[in-house]
C-alpha cells in the first residue's frame, strides 16, 4: 500500500483513494511508523512522513511520540533514525533531532533523508551555510533526486543566494512542473531579484507560475516585466496576456507602452475586441484605473464600443461590496478626528485590493517562531493553535494568509472601514476560511473582554495620533506570555516617500482618482536623481488605493530602531525578531553573528538604508504577568 500512496502523493494529491480506503494526510505518519516498525520499506516510509510533515509540520507528533523508541528498538536502521529526527525537528526538539540524524549518518553516511534533515535543521538554527557544501556533493551524486535538489534550493533561498536557488527550482520544475514548493520558491526569489528571470533557460516557468492558484502572482510581476522589456515583440508575447490578467504590473516603462496601446485601441478601435483589450481591462481593474487618460481618449469614450469603455472604468466600489459592508457587525463606535478621517479614506479606497496570496505548506505558529528566532526562543504551547487577532485587518490579505498558514483555533479581525471588511469577508468565503469580522476603533476597545494568544498589527499604529496609546490598548487584549507582530514605518527608509508626499502637496491636487493620476504622472516624470523619484519602486505607486495610502494619508508617524527599542521598554515587551528575507538575515549573521540585537539592527540599517523600505515588521512578547 505504501508504494501506491507515495506514487499518488508525488502527483500532488492531499487525500488518497486506495480501493475502498480513504487515506488523508492525518493518517500518514502512523502508516509510515508501522512500515518502519514492521516492514522493509524504511526509505519509502521516511519519504511518506516528509510529505505529511511538509503539509502540516507539527501534525500527528503526539501519536509519533508513543512509538519512536519501540520503532528504533525494533528496526534501528538509518531510515528509522532519520524519520525520528524529522519528528523531533518538527516538534522543535532540535538537540534530539540532531542526535537522531547523527546516528542515522553513522550507519549510512550517504543517507539522503538524513542529510536533508540536517540541512533543514541547520537552517532552522540560523546556520544554513554549513549545509550547502554537503548538499551540493549529494546533488552531484544523485542528480535525479527531486527532494534533494529542492532542499538545496530552499537552503540557498534562506541564505539570500537567489541565483543558485533559482537554478535548483528551475531544474526541478523542468521535470516536475507540479512541484508547488519549487514554484513558490521561484516566486520568492524572483520577487527579490527580478532580473534573474533573464538568466533562466526559458520564461515558461514564470508564465506557468502566474496561472497557479497557490502562487501570489504579484511576486512575479517585476520578473515578468523584465522579460517583456527584453522580448522582441512584447505586445505579442504570451507572457504579456498572462501577467496583465493576474498580476499588478509595477514597471513604469511597461506601463507607458501599455497606456499607449490602450490609447491606440480607443482612438482607432477594430470591429471586435482583440485579446489584448480584454487583458488590458483586467489589468486596469487591478490597478483601479490608475493609468493616465488623455483628453482625446475622454472625448472618444462617449461613442466608443463597450469593450473600449471597459478599459477605462467604471471606477468606484461595487454595489455588492457596499451592501455586504452594511451587514458587518459593529463592535465599537468610531472616534472623531483622525479615526474618522482614516475611516473615510479606506471606505473610498479599500486597501489593499488583492486576488491571491501564496499558499504553501502550513506551519504552526510556534514552529514558525522557532524558525524566525533560529531556535533561540522556545514558544509556549498555546501558540501551536493560538487565538489570533488581526487589528486593522483591512481587506483581509494578512488576516487570511495567517489563518491559512498558522491554523489558529479562531481568527478575529477588526477595521475602521466597512468596505474593506466586506472585501475581506468575500475573500474569506472564496477561500473557505472561517473568520470573525467587526467594524471597530482600536482606541474604543477598552470594554472588550476578549483575550488573544497572538496579535497581528501591521501598518496601523503609525497612522494614529498617538501610536503608543493604540499599542497599549492592544496589550490589554493580549494574554500574559502572548506574542505580537507589529509593523511601523521606517524614518530611514522612507526619505524618497517623504519627498514624494511633499511634491504632491505642492501640486495641490485632491485625493480623487483624477488627482491621483495627476500625482502619478508628475512623480513618474521626475529625473532619476530627484529625491522623490525612488517612490516609483513601491508596488503601491501602481494602483489607486495604494497611491492614495502612500501619498495622501491623513496621518503618518515614522520610527527608528532606537525609538522602537524605547517603546518596547516603556511597554514592558521583549523583542524577539524582525521579519526579513533570507538575504537580510544572512547579511545580519555575516556582520554580527548569531542572535538578534536591536543595536546591531540599527547599524545594519545605517549601512543599508532601504532594508526596511516597506516597514519594520517585528515580533515581541508580553511578560508572563
Amino acid at each position: 500500500m505504501l508504494a501506491e500512496i507515495l506514487q499518488m502523493l508525488r502527483t500532488g494529491a492531499d487525500t488518497i483513494f486506495y480501493g475502498d480506503i480513504v487515506v488523508s494526510m492525518a493518517a500518514l505518519p502512523g502508516e509510515a511508523l508501522r512500515e518502519i516498525r514492521d516492514g522493509e520499506r524504511g526509505g519509502e516510509a521516511v519519504e511518506l512522513c516528509e510529505h505529511a510533515l511538509a503539509v502540516k509540520p507539527g501534525h500527528s507528533t503526539a501519536r509519533a511520540e508513543e512509538l519512536p523508541e519501540r520503532a528504533v528498538e525494533s528496526r534501528g536502521d538509518a531510515s528509522s533514525l532519520a524519520w525520528l529526527g524529522t519528528v523531533r525537528r518538527s516538534q522543535g526538539r532540535y538537540a534530539e533531532a540532531s542526535e537522531f540524524y547523527r546516528r542515522a549518518l553513522a550507519l549510512d553516511p550517504e543517507h539522503l533523508q538524513a542529510w536533508m534533515g540536517v540541512a533543514m535543521l541547520l537552517t532552522l538554527q540560523g546556520n544554513a551555510a554549513a549545509a550547502v557544501p554537503r548538499l551540493r556533493e549529494l546533488v552531484a551524486a544523485h542528480p535525479d533526486s527531486v527532494p534533494l535538489r529542492a532542499t538545496l534550493g530552499d537552503v540557498h533561498c534562506d541564505l539570500g543566494a537567489y541565483g543558485s536557488a533559482v537554478e535548483c527550482y528551475e531544474h526541478v520544475l523542468d521535470g516536475h512542473p507540479e512541484h508547488l514548493g519549487c514554484r513558490l520558491g521561484l516566486a520568492r526569489c524572483l520577487s527579490h531579484r527580478p532580473l534573474l528571470a533573464l538568466r533562466m533557460r526559458s520564461p515558461r516557468h514564470v508564465l506557468e507560475s502566474l496561472e497557479v492558484e497557490e502562487v501570489d502572482p504579484d511576486l512575479l510581476a517585476r520578473a515578468a516585466a523584465a522579460l517583456l522589456r527584453a522580448s522582441p515583440s512584447p505586445l505579442e508575447d504570451p507572457l504579456l496576456l498572462s501577467v496583465l490578467r493576474h498580476a499588478l504590473l509595477t514597471d513604469l516603462g511597461v506601463e507607458r507602452a501599455l497606456t499607449q496601446a490602450r490609447r491606440d485601441l480607443c482612438l482607432s478601435p477594430p470591429g471586435d475586441a482583440p485579446e489584448l483589450a480584454l487583458a488590458l481591462t483586467d489589468q486596469c481593474r487591478l490597478n483601479e484605473f490608475a493609468w493616465p487618460v488623455s483628453p482625446e481618449e475622454v472625448a472618444r469614450l462617449a461613442t466608443a464600443p463597450e469593450w473600449v469603455r471597459a478599459m477605462y472604468g467604471p471606477e468606484g466600489i461595487a454595489p455588492e461590496i457596499v451592501e455586504r459592508g452594511r451587514r458587518i457587525p459593529t463592535l465599537t463606535p468610531i472616534s472623531g478626528g483622525t479615526s474618522a478621517e482614516v475611516r473615510r479614506l479606506y471606505e473610498a479606497n479599500p486597501y489593499p485590493l488583492w486576488r491571491r496570496f501564496s499558499r504553501g505548506a502550513p506551519i504552526d505558529l510556534d514552529q514558525y517562531l522557532r524558525l524566525l528566532t533560529a531556535g533561540e526562543w522556545e514558544p509556549p504551547d498555546f501558540l501551536k493553535r493560538p487565538r489570533l487577532l488581526v487589528a486593522g485587518c483591512g481587506t483581509g490579505r494578512e488576516l487570511l494568509s495567517a489563518a491559512w498558514t498558522w491554523h489558529p483555533t479562531a481568527v478575529t479581525g477588526f477595521d475602521l472601514s466597512r468596505t474593506s471588511l466586506a472585501y475581506a469577508q468575500r475573500m474569506a468565503e472564496r477561500l473557505d476560511i472561517e473568520v470573525e469580522l467587526y467594524q471597530a476603533d482600536l482606541l474604543q476597545l477598552d470594554g472588550w473582554e476578549r483575550r488573544f494568544d497572538a496579535i497581528v498589527c501591521t501598518g496601523v499604529l503609525h497612522h494614529l495620533d498617538d501610536p503608543l496609546a493604540g499599542w497599549r490598548r492592544l496589550l490589554e487584549l493580549l494574554r500574559p506570555g502572548g506574542v505580537m507582530v507589529v509593523g511601523l514605518y521606517s524614518e530611514t527608509a522612507r526619505h524618497a516617500i517623504v519627498a514624494a508626499q511633499e511634491e504632491v502637496r505642492g501640486m495641490g491636487v485632491p485625493p480623487t482618482p483624477a488627482g491621483i493620476r495627476a500625482a502619478r504622472a508628475r512623480l513618474g516624470s521626475l529625473p532619476p536623481d530627484h529625491p522623490a523619484a525612488g517612490c516609483a519602486v513601491l508596488r503601491d505607486f501602481y494602483h489607486t488605493s495604494g497611491c492614495r495610502d502612500v501619498l495622501f494619508h491623513v496621518q503618518e508617524h515614522r520610527f527608528t530602531v532606537p525609538r522602537i527599542a524605547a517603546a518596547l521598554d516603556e511597554l514592558g515587551l521583549t523583542f524577539l525578531a524582525f521579519e526579513a528575507d533570507g538575504a537580510v538575515r544572512h547579511l545580519y549573521r555575516t556582520l554580527f553573528g548569531a542572535g538578534t540585537n536591536l543595536a546591531y539592527w540599527e547599524k545594519l540599517e545605517q549601512l543599508y538604508p532601504e532594508t526596511f523600505l516597506g516597514m519594520y515588521q517585528f515580533w515581541c512578547r508580553k511578560g508572563d504577568r
